[in-house]
C-alpha cells in the first residue's frame, strides 16, 4: 500500500491535501484511543452538529476521488486516504516539527506507525499537506531529511523535532545551519552538541539525528532491535 504513495520531503513528489472535515471522517472510522489522540494533536474540531461535518468530510472525499462509494453505499477511502486513517488510529509515535528561518516559519507533524509514516503539514483554512516517507527509510531519516532539505534552502536557518507521543515523549533536538556552511546538533536544551560543516559532516550529522528520533520511538532500544 506505501509504495504506490511513497514520497519523502520533497516538492517534486506526489503530496495531496485533506481538510479538516475530511481528516474528521477518516478518524471517525475508528472510534478508538489512537484516532482521539489524532484529533488533539491536529486540531480538528468536534462541533455541535458532527453528523453534518463528518457528511461535508465523506461528500468531499467523494468529490476529489480520494473515497469511492460500494455496492452497499459505504464511502470509502482510496488507498492513499485509507493508509493515513491506518496509521493515524493505530498506535503511533507523533513528532512535532518547526523550520524556522527569517523569512518563512513552517510546521508539521510526522506520525510514525506500523511499517509507515506519514507527514502532516497544517496549512491555511484547516487544510493538511500529506506526504508519506519512503517505506525503506525509517522514520527517524525521514525526518532528518525534511530538517536538513529546509535547512539547505533556507540558509541561515534552524529546525526543531520534539517527540510529543510515544514511548520517550520528553525527546527533542535542534539542528541548526550558518551561513558560512556550519551544522550544528543540540539535544533537549543545549545538551550533547554536535557540529560540522554541512559540506563534510552532513551525513554523519543526519544518521545522528535519525539515531535519536527512532531510538526515542523505540523507547530507547538500540535502533535495529
Amino acid at each position: 500500500m506505501v509504495d504506490n504513495y511513497a514520497g519523502t520531503y520533497d516538492e517534486n513528489d506526489s503530496v495531496f491535501a485533506l481538510t479538516a472535515h475530511e481528516m474528521a471522517y477518516l478518524l471517525a472510522l475508528v472510534d478508538n484511543e489512537e484516532s482521539a489522540t489524532a484529533k488533539r494533536i491536529l486540531g480538528i474540531p468536534t462541533p455541535e452538529n458532527n453528523n453534518a461535518f463528518l457528511l461535508a468530510g465523506a461528500a468531499t472525499l467523494l468529490a476529489r476521488r480520494l473515497a469511492f462509494v460500494t455496492e452497499d453505499e459505504l464511502v470509502v477511502p482510496n488507498e492513499a486516504a485509507a493508509l493515513v486513517a491506518q496509521i493515524l488510529t493505530n498506535p503511533s509515535s507523533w513528532i512535532e516539527l518547526a523550520l524556522m528561518s527569517e523569512p518563512e516559519t513552517e510546521a508539521a507533524y510526522v506520525a510514525i506507525g506500523s511499517g509507515a509514516t506519514v507527514v502532516l503539514s497544517p496549512r491555511f483554512l484547516g487544510m493538511f499537506e500529506v506526504r508519506f516517507i519512503r517505506p525503506e527509510q525509517s522514520g527517524g531519516r525521514g525526518i532528518a531529511d525534511i530538517l536538513l532539505a529546509f535547512l539547505e534552502s533556507h540558509v541561515p536557518a534552524v529546525t526543531y523535532a520534539r517527540i510529543v507521543v510515544g514511548p520517550e515523549d520528553d525527546i527533542a533536538l535542534a539542528v541548526r545551519l550558518l551561513q558560512d556552511g556550519t551544522l550544528e546538533l543540540s539535544r533537549d536544551e543545549g545538551k550533547d552538541l554536535d557540529s560540522g560543516t554541512v559540506g563534510t559532516d552532513r551525513e554523519r550529522i543526519a544518521a545522528r539525528i535519525a539515531d535519536i528520533i527512532d531510538e526515542g520511538v523505540r523507547g530507547g532500544a538500540p535502533v535495529g532491535a
